[in-house]
């Protein structure tokens, strides 16, 4: 029988288990790490002549989620909701792990 269970969306107190006010060390390393990658993505950008624009911001999702333009994610309420996507991390294994086992949940397999 297949799995029909859906997302279950947001737990009712992950605002308060997760604020990240509540760890600043998570808040910093957090914002270490963005800031790096936003760091790479400019250098990678710059490099090849591609015209980005690329922001930080506190919370992605609904900004990614309301997007007029494509956005690249793996996450499935993301993708459900943004007008147009591409799938990142299908990409990146499809094309530099050739030999990955993927097993495909879609709807129209099962």
């Amino acid at each position: 029988m297949p799995d029909l269970r859906k997302h279950r969306g947001s737990h009712p107190q992950d605002q308060l288990l997760f604020v990240i006010e509540s760890d600043p060390e998570l808040r910093q390393g957090t914002c270490d790490l963005s800031g790096r990658l936003k760091t790479m993505l400019r250098e990678i950008s710059e490099e090849r002549g591609w015209n980005w624009e690329i922001e930080l911001v506190p919370d992605p999702d609904p900004v990614l989620s309301r997007a007029d333009q494509i956005v690249a994610s793996a996450d499935s309420q993301i993708l459900n909701q943004a007008e147009r996507w591409f799938n990142l991390v299908r990409f990146a294994i499809e094309t530099r792990v050739p030999d990955a086992w993927i097993v495909d949940l879609s709807r129209e397999r099962l």
